[in-house]
Order: C-alpha cells, then sequence, then structure tokens
C-alpha cells in the first residue's frame, strides 16, 4: 500500500511521515505536499492530511525566516508560499522577504498565504480514495493513544507500531500564539476564523 502525506506546512509533516515512512511505503516527496492534487488516477492509494494549528503555522513560517536574526522576517515564508502555489503561480502573492512578523499582521487581516484554500480544497475533493485529516497537536495531548491508533488502523499498521516513536520523539511547538500580545491574538484569531471553525468541524482525526 502507498500512502502520500501532505500538509500546508508548519505541522509536523517531516516528523511524521519519516516515522511512517520507515514502516511502509510513504513519503512527502519534496515540497509537492504543499499543494492539492487528485489522487484518483495515480497509484498513491491512501492521502494523509496532516495539520495543526494555523496561526501557529503561521508563527512557524516567520521564526524559520529569521532565524539567525534579532527580528524574524518573511524570507523563509516567502519560499514557501511558492511551493503552496506551485500549481497556481499567476495568483501567488507578493511578499517583503524583509517583512517581520508585526508588519505582517498589522498590514494583512486575511489569509493571504492561502492555508485556507489548501485544506478546503482537501475537505471538498471528490477523490475516491481514502482521505485523513491528522491534527498534529493532538499527538502531544491526552488523547493520543486514541488518535495514534486510529493513524495506525488507517495505515493498516499493527496496534502499538507508532505509539512509542510518535511518544519518545514528538516535541511541543516552538512556534505558539498564546505567547503573542493579546492584540496580537486577536489578529491571528480573526486571520483564520473560518479556518479555524473548519478544522473544528473535524477534530482529531478524521476519513472522508
Amino acid at each position: 500500500m502507498k500512502v502520500r502525506f501532505y500538509s500546508y506546512g508548519g505541522s509536523g509533516l517531516k516528523f511524521v511521515s519519516d516515522l511512517a515512512s520507515k514502516r511502509m511505503d510513504a513519503s512527502d516527496d519534496a515540497h509537492s505536499p504543499h499543494v492539492f492534487e487528485d489522487i484518483t488516477d495515480t497509484d498513491i492509494d491512501k492521502a494523509i492530511i496532516l495539520y495543526g494549528d494555523p496561526r501557529d503555522a503561521l508563527l512557524s513560517f516567520f521564526r524559520r525566516g529569521g532565524a539567525r536574526s534579532a527580528s524574524p522576517n518573511a524570507k523563509w515564508l516567502c519560499q514557501h508560499v511558492r511551493h503552496l502555489y506551485m500549481k497556481e503561480p499567476e495568483a501567488m502573492p507578493r511578499i517583503d522577504p524583509a517583512m517581520t512578523l508585526q508588519e505582517y499582521l498589522d498590514t494583512h487581516d486575511v489569509d493571504i498565504i492561502g492555508l485556507e484554500n489548501f485544506f478546503m480544497q482537501w475537505v471538498r475533493t471528490k477523490n475516491t480514495k481514502p482521505i485523513a485529516f491528522l491534527r498534529y497537536e493532538a499527538l502531544g495531548e491526552k488523547r493520543a493513544p486514541d488518535v495514534i491508533a486510529q493513524l495506525e488502523q488507517f495505515l493498516e499498521l499493527e496496534p502499538g507500531t507508532l505509539a512509542e516513536p510518535l511518544k519518545a520523539k514528538f516535541r511541543p511547538r516552538r512556534s505558539a500564539h498564546g505567547n503573542q500580545s493579546p492584540e496580537n491574538q486577536e489578529k491571528l484569531g480573526k486571520m483564520f476564523s473560518n479556518l479555524l471553525q473548519e478544522q473544528a468541524k473535524l477534530g482529531d482525526f478524521f476519513v472522508k
């Protein structure tokens, strides 16, 4: 069985797909996992959409851009946006790579990066093959054992195959929106309000 992992980024894609690939035919295949694709007529048997809190994902993009500077910037974000818009380059937003997180939040009140668009394309797809949605943060919460068990069942792995590796290697997020100022938390909440509501409907693990 061949499984493919997809994600809009900042959601533990490499962490989970690398663990799975050691036990089965699974991959995230370079940058293409950041785009939507119809897998109906491909050799892919199942897909997993790995997603995390979009507010934290955005913070992660900026943190990576300024990892060696005093002011995190949008340099890495610009590179990532090219991956998200790989199939729609004409729609790609223009972002100044020197822009800081604060400047971005002060000048944008909607999700121009396309995280919601990526996610909802997978939610609404008419693909006939099994697609699972996995919330990354759930792997480190109290319900983790149940979520991992559902993941193993979906991947047709023996019970317990992923439990210990995930528990041992899971790390809490380095970028957390709760550490932002009240003003920035409000801006992030408004920016991703629709996406957060849609994700809440699916829960921690959902198969369509």
